[in-house]
């Protein structure tokens, strides 16, 4: 019953479109045409091999040879992938944009659902993905995304909340675990802790303030890289201001340019010349939380600032944490939704962002 509660009231606060396309996002890298050929890096040092990203299969070397692009196709059995050759994925699993994905044996990726496999039972969610680290349906499937641990949960309720144990006695407490495919707090006795779901505005803007030091340069420019990719579409120009002067910035297949200069170009310049490159730009408040949620750029950032809120101490480890008015919140980017931890529907910055119609939806959830 607590599970048909809980999904009627997010139902009622979520607005969520038909069905998506499966893939990941590979927000962490970028395309790089070396003296070996084309190679996608992850980090430093760090290239990606035997998967398909952006459609290009790139083998153990690290090379992107293989001529023939493949895409994700769809008929009324389910989806498949392949390429322009007419070869299809079947009877195996691929990494496909991040995101590992089984094909059955005509083909399609499995649907929605338990799949027993040739190493146990796993669940796997619509968009192809399957769940690891995570409850579902009462079972507990690990890092690898089998189900091995055998009892089974679900949910109480005392006097005192609701809570999460299973058959050995094994609870949730202290932290945030995701079960049925949406994420909860526990408070260290194991009881349910009370969140607010704010549903940004899509049209509502970020000013975001970042600064990159020589030695960080780097790292920073890989996370700058990644938020500007997936946030700037191809052929997309828009504008910031670097070290006081305004500059352009555009996405040209996959790679962040400056005026005309990449970004990894243009920092390396501006760095030997100051100790510092400070970044301020603005983006949609929807990119921003995403940008944050998918990069580790959050290390860089001096302040976040939506109408006449400043948002500062913004870290994206174990969800999103930051700072209002110097009282600090945690909480995380679930469907493209804030959830932060307690009711704050009452706070001065959530009614001043109301206000501003940054936020379209303000819905506190109490058990």
């Amino acid at each position: 019953m607590f599970k048909k509660f809980l999904s009627a009231a997010l139902a009622t606060t979520l607005i969520v479109a038909g069905a998506c396309l499966p893939g990941g996002v590979n927000a962490a890298g970028s395309w790089e045409n070396t003296d070996r050929g084309w190679m996608y890096k992850v980090s430093d040092g760090v290239y990606a091999s035997n998967e398909y990203i952006d459609g290009w299969w790139i083998g153990e070397d690290g090379i992107q040879s293989y001529s023939a692009q493949a895409s994700w196709k769809k008929d009324s059995t389910g989806w498949w992938y392949g390429d322009t050759t007419g070869w299809y994925a079947k009877n195996t699993s691929y990494k496909i944009d991040g995101v590992w994905y089984w094909f059955n044996s005509k083909g399609y990726i499995y649907e929605k659902g338990w799949i027993n496999g040739t190493g146990g039972w796993w669940y796997q969610y619509e968009d192809g993905s399957y769940a690891a680290n995570e409850w579902v349906d009462g079972y507990w499937l690990s890092a690898d995304g089998y189900w091995t641990y055998k009892p089974q949960a679900q949910w109480y309720k005392d006097s005192e909340g609701w809570y999460y144990m299973d058959s050995s006695g094994y609870y949730e407490k202290g932290g945030a675990v995701k079960i049925d495919g949406k994420v909860y707090w526990f408070d260290d006795r194991g009881y349910l802790k009370e969140y607010t779901i704010l549903v940004p505005s899509s049209t509502a803007q970020a000013t975001v303030s970042v600064t990159i030091s020589a030695d960080q340069k780097a790292t920073a420019v890989n996370e700058m890289n990644a938020l500007f990719s997936a946030t700037i579409e191809k052929g997309i120009f828009k504008e910031l201001t670097i070290n006081g002067t305004k500059r352009t910035i555009s996405n040209k297949d996959g790679v962040i340019y400056v005026d005309d200069k990449t970004l990894n170009a243009y920092v390396t310049d501006a760095v030997s010349k100051d100790a510092n490159v400070s970044f301020n730009f603005n983006l949609k408040t929807t990119e921003l939380l995403a940008g944050i949620s998918l990069t580790d750029v959050s290390k860089y950032i001096n302040y976040v600032k939506i109408g006449d809120v400043t948002f500062t101490n913004v870290k994206s480890e174990n969800g999103i944490s930051f700072d209002v008015n110097g009282t600090s919140y945690k909480g995380s980017n679930q469907d493209g939704a804030l959830y932060v931890s307690g009711n704050v529907s009452e706070a001065d910055w959530v009614k001043s962002l109301v206000n501003a119609g940054a936020i379209e939806k303000n819905t506190p959830i109490t058990y």
